[in-house]
């Protein structure tokens, strides 16, 4: 049976989390929770600047994972949330994005409506 999307979004069976680091505080508790509490699906961390982080194998970007993850959650600095999304777009159905001390759920729907002129439709589901 097909997923919903919303399920996507409430109970995704993998999860990348872009800017994943113990020393960020947001990504941070978000993946000490995700461990602490049980989730047993795919986590994947996602830093071009670590090797590993949580004891698993960091991926340089949301491209080299080896699957496409039913979420993304972006922790990362705002200047570069937009390229991120870009090349989320393709690949996955869902993205959270958390920066700056904000946060944000962006459906592609809603980059639709913030961001056209920064990332091209064709990219958006």
């Amino acid at each position: 049976m097909e997923r919903h999307k919303l399920e996507n979004l409430l109970e995704p069976e993998s999860i990348a989390v872009v800017g994943a680091s113990p020393d960020s505080r947001y990504s941070g508790n978000l993946i000490e929770n995700l461990l602490e509490y049980g989730f047993d699906g795919s986590l994947y961390p996602v830093n071009p600047n670590r090797e590993e982080a949580f004891d698993r194998k960091c991926f340089d970007s949301l491209s080299d994972l080896p699957e496409s993850p039913d979420l993304a959650v972006v922790s990362i600095p705002r200047e570069y949330v937009v390229e991120t999304v870009e090349e989320a777009g393709e690949e996955i159905e869902e993205d959270v994005s958390v920066t700056e001390g904000q946060t944000q759920i962006l459906t592609w729907q809603d980059t639709r409506d913030r961001l056209p002129e920064e990332i091209p439709l064709s990219t958006m589901r």
